[in-house]
């Protein structure tokens, strides 16, 4: 698990990143485009968010499920 968490660490870090780059473009420069982009990036970070919570749960019940095969 500590393999999914790190690559999800890493995968946010740019996004993120980006999020708040072209955001603080939009306020700078009120660039429908700019907008549109961080939104975007938003976005992705919401899926890899959410990717990392599902395989974290899945992960937790398909071990219980084994656990009590046992």
């Amino acid at each position: 698990m500590k393999f999914v968490f790190w690559i999800s660490g890493l995968l946010l870090v740019p996004l993120v990143g980006s999020t708040l780059v072209f955001f603080g473009l939009y306020l700078g420069s009120g660039d429908e485009e700019q907008r549109l982009r961080s939104v975007r990036f938003y976005r992705w970070s919401v899926v890899v968010v959410l990717g990392t919570f599902n395989i974290w749960i899945f992960t937790r019940v398909i071990q219980s499920l084994i656990s009590l095969m046992r």
